[in-house]
């Protein structure tokens, strides 16, 4: 057990521990109590990554690394943030637990339904496909790593905080630097995103930039919607995608 690494009383008692020797290691300072049922080796000083691993590997929770995280994870964000507190954006259908933001001082842990970009009316089949797209961030001497969204995903999953928790500005910065996504992948995940507005935001910023893998995408399969949305409020209407952008 790493120093460290958060893990639960169910973990420990998988591992052959009593309850009662559990409750004796936490009297005697062994264990440190984070949370009921939560527990740290004596000394051991958790980092949000510890946190996340347990959610993912211990827990089996449905949170996975995403957004503007997962692409500074990946060297395609730096991003200071102005309140002093390091957000980590979770994507999934399972809630955080209680005492999630408590433990680590300077981190927000902020949790985002995978509905926001699927919508609601998906099936399972479409929830697992979303599952597809992460991949496995090798983090410190965890065998397992942290599961995270790939880039495709992840600028998606952004978009769905604009203008919420992102800026218009933001979002166009960091699509800037995705000069390498995949083509299939982006499409298939455009097609099963049900949010019309997220549609025409990431082709409105793609083209600002002429990728190359623009051309390899079918926008003829891709539903746009009706209607007009607004994005930027008291912003510029653009009359190709019907969005409001800054002027």
């Amino acid at each position: 057990m790493p120093d460290s690494a958060v893990i639960s009383r169910e973990w420990l008692m998988a591992k052959g521990l009593t309850r009662h020797a559990i409750d004796n290691l936490t009297k005697s300072g062994v264990l440190k109590s984070l949370a009921y049922g939560v527990y740290v080796r004596e000394g051991g000083v958790p980092t949000w990554g510890d946190v996340v691993h347990f959610f993912q590997r211990i827990q089996k929770l449905d949170l996975t690394i995403g957004g503007v995280t997962a692409l500074e994870l990946q060297g395609l964000a730096h991003y200071i943030p102005v309140s002093g507190k390091k957000t980590i954006r979770l994507y999934g259908t399972d809630k955080l637990p209680n005492w999630a933001n408590t433990i680590i001082e300077g981190v927000q842990f902020s949790k985002h339904a995978i509905t926001e970009l699927i919508g609601h009316s998906q099936t399972p089949e479409d929830a697992g496909m979303m599952m597809s797209y992460t991949k496995i961030y090798n983090w410190r001497d965890a065998k397992e790593g942290l599961r995270i969204s790939t880039t495709e995903r992840a600028i998606l999953e952004v978009l769905t905080e604009v203008p919420r928790m992102t800026s218009f500005e933001h979002a166009a910065e960091l699509i800037q630097g995705l000069t390498t996504l995949s083509p299939r992948r982006m499409q298939n995940l455009l097609v099963t995103c049900e949010n019309f507005k997220i549609r025409r935001l990431f082709f409105y910023l793609a083209e600002k930039n002429n990728f190359s893998w623009l051309s390899k995408l079918d926008k003829a399969k891709i539903d746009m919607g009706k209607g007009k949305r607004v994005i930027e409020k008291n912003g510029t209407l653009d009359h190709q995608y019907l969005i409001t952008v800054p002027k």
